[in-house]
């Protein structure tokens, strides 16, 4: 996949390498209603590696983790990792819990075709989910009408958007994701 949620790492102090062995099929993930979050795939110290540049992360001289959910995590939202392991042959669980980042308000997430009716310089975080995991490039084109229209399209990550606009009654955004095949989903503002 070219796209994941980025990973949740975990990894053994060197000096007790030796008496320490990770259970990687038990890691878990799950949100703050206690619903379990698909892991895409965990990679380990132990495991090949899928891009040949990492290899070398393939070694006894570490012990890590790296488990990968199939879609980003949620903007603001509160987390429980577990995993099973063993020390000096006992089994034990670490269990710890972490927030992601919260955005001034929640973003709307544009799975589909979308209108919505604006005030003049109000100002919309919007997600825009990518269609499949073989997403490789994203983009947006927009087009506004009204008199001398401010536009302003920010980047916060490669799918999520702030936008903001004054002096214009209507803006259209085409967001665009090039992976396998093009996918393209439009966004009409109204302003008043």
């Amino acid at each position: 996949c070219s796209v994941s949620g980025n990973p949740i790492s975990v990894q053994i102090n060197p000096k007790n390498l030796a008496d320490y062995t990770l259970l990687a099929d038990s890691f878990v993930l799950k949100d703050s209603q206690g619903q379990a979050v698909e892991i895409l795939t965990t990679l380990t110290n132990e495991t090949a590696q899928p891009d040949i540049a990492a290899a070398s992360w393939q070694t006894d001289d570490k012990k890590w983790l790296s488990a990968f959910p199939a879609e980003r995590l949620a903007w603001g939202e509160t987390y429980t990792a577990s995993l099973n392991y063993e020390y000096g042959g006992v089994s034990e669980t670490w269990q710890w819990s972490f927030s992601t980042q919260s955005l001034p308000q929640t973003p709307m997430h544009l799975n589909a075709d979308t209108s919505k009716t604006m005030q003049q310089n109000e100002v919309l975080y919007v997600y825009v989910p990518p269609q499949d995991c073989s997403v490789s490039q994203n983009g947006w084109a927009t087009s506004s009408y009204g008199d001398n229209p401010q536009v302003s399209v920010e980047a916060i990550d490669s799918q999520t958007y702030k936008i903001q606009a004054s002096s214009l009654s209507e803006l259209k955004i085409e967001f665009r994701q090039q992976g396998n095949s093009l996918n393209t989903r439009n966004l009409t503002l109204t302003y008043d």
